[in-house]
């Protein structure tokens, strides 16, 4: 399941909304942080700020739906932390992603 935004913006697509309510019962509990991150494709001072008004956007819209606002946190990652190279199409869409990282 990934959760979708428009091109080039920090609004949630249709889709993506669609995944985040899938995920609430999954995030009831605990705290939890969410990171955005994106392909090094582009400026990185722009990727960084586009991940961080993503990660605000996820946030906002589970606050929306009743989660507790200081159980989530916010934190965009731009393009510091890959899970692989970007030399592919393939690749650079492996690292645009969102991550959930339950908090202690």
């Amino acid at each position: 399941m990934a959760v979708r935004f428009h091109p080039n913006a920090p609004a949630l697509t249709d889709e993506g909304r669609r995944s985040l309510r899938e995920l609430l019962p999954c995030l009831a509990e605990g705290r939890w942080t969410v990171g955005v991150h994106t392909d090094a494709n582009g400026d990185p001072s722009a990727n960084q700020a586009l991940t961080q008004g993503r990660a605000d956007a996820v946030v906002a819209y589970l606050v929306g739906r009743k989660l507790p606002a200081d159980r989530l946190s916010a934190r965009g990652f731009g393009s510091s932390r890959p899970l692989v190279g970007n030399d592919t199409p393939e690749d650079r869409l492996r690292n645009r992603r969102v991550t959930f990282e339950r908090q202690p």
